[in-house]
């Protein structure tokens, strides 16, 4: 069963390292190409997702469709400790048919990580 995941973060470096981490340490497969969200409209999701206020907006987020079945991400997710927010969306949650319908209306998710290595 597709599900989501919204990446909510600080700063974009941090959601790109977020993005990473979930394939390559978590082995959690991506079903598409990650999309960049509006920061608003991950917060808003997150609100409706999670029934509670936000602590603090995010300043980047991203979606992506995930190849695995959400519980088994959110068991994943738990193990890798990603440095961004990381809301997972399944077909249970109101959202998701808005996510599934918008995907594709997002622009695509740079998640080149090299210009992080020359920072460091």
């Amino acid at each position: 069963m597709t599900s989501f995941a919204v990446v909510r973060g600080d700063n974009l470096d941090k959601v790109k390292i977020a993005l990473h981490d979930m394939q390559h340490h978590g082995k959690i497969s991506f079903r598409s190409t990650p999309r960049n969200m509006v920061p608003e409209d991950a917060d808003n999701l997150l609100v409706s997702v999670m029934g509670v206020p936000l602590k603090s907006n995010c300043i980047a987020a991203a979606v992506v469709e995930l190849g695995n079945n959400a519980g088994v991400v959110i068991n994943k997710l738990r193990k890798i400790h990603p440095p961004a927010h990381i809301v997972v969306v399944s077909p249970r949650h109101e959202a998701f048919n808005d996510l599934l319908n918008n995907l594709n209306d997002y622009p695509e998710f740079n998640i080149d990580l090299s210009s992080l290595e020359r920072k460091a």
